[in-house]
């Protein structure tokens, strides 16, 4: 029986882990075109999906049910209903959660 030392990101997921290798990240011009703006609102939030979609090693999955769950440090709001509001705040969190910073 081996000792398997967990992650953040490996608490972040829940505690069930499932061990399914992730998406490719797609071509830049194919996964993003229908998402392409001018718009800087527009812009930032997918700035924010490709920031939870990096935070979650490429797997869109995890990053989209991440974005739809209820987080603490948001107030118990989704990232994706904050996101509408104030996407900076979120790409914050992600940023914290990336140097180990859950508070």
């Amino acid at each position: 029986m081996t000792n398997r030392r967990y992650t953040p990101l490996d608490r972040l997921r829940g505690s069930v882990l499932k061990h399914e290798a992730p998406l490719e990240p797609a071509v830049e011009e194919e996964g993003w075109s229908m998402l392409g703006t001018d718009e800087p609102e527009e812009q930032i939030a997918i700035d924010v999906w490709r920031a939870a979609i990096k935070l979650f090693e490429g797997d869109r999955t995890e990053a989209d049910r991440w974005l739809h769950y209820e987080v603490i440090a948001l107030g118990w709001k989704r990232p994706i209903d904050v996101m509408q509001e104030d996407p900076q705040q979120v790409l914050d969190l992600i940023a914290r959660i990336e140097h180990g910073v859950y508070t």
